[in-house]
């Protein structure tokens, strides 16, 4: 048996639950700790892009940019992977790239791929991040 793909003891099949987590997308890391990994949507991609993607999830405040939480992800970057002038300038279109690839994901999942009316216009919420992006990027530029 392989129990690497092996549920979790006494954890419900798959099939029963909608959110499923299981052994090839948990990571336990050295101090004990565990980290969840989505292996659907994982690949190389452009780093700056990812970051793009973390501010989407981490710097949003009632659907707009919080320059104060973006300040606050971008603080702990110097001391590991200081970002060049080259891509501090460019972060503000690459937020603005990931917000807009979520947009996409969810019109296409909620109103082609898997219908649901009451989710068929949740992508909108993407297009007033963007507005505030761009509104924060002439403020600042």
């Amino acid at each position: 048996m392989d129990h690497r793909n092996a549920p979790w003891p006494g954890s419900p099949a798959a099939a029963d639950s909608t959110a499923a987590i299981a052994r090839p997308n948990v990571v336990v890391r050295q101090d004990g700790h565990l980290s969840v990994l989505d292996w659907e949507t994982i690949s190389l991609d452009d780093p700056l892009l990812d970051l793009g993607m973390a501010a989407v999830g981490l710097a949003q405040d009632a659907g707009n940019l919080a320059p104060a939480r973006l300040d606050a992800l971008l603080s702990g970057y110097p001391d590991i992977a200081p970002l060049s002038d080259e891509d501090a300038a460019a972060l503000p279109m690459e937020i603005v790239h990931a917000a807009l690839s979520i947009a996409f994901h969810r019109y296409y999942r909620h109103n082609i791929r898997f219908p649901d009316p009451a989710k068929s216009s949740i992508h909108n919420e993407m297009l007033q991040f963007v507005d505030s992006v761009e509104k924060m990027t002439s403020l600042r530029g």
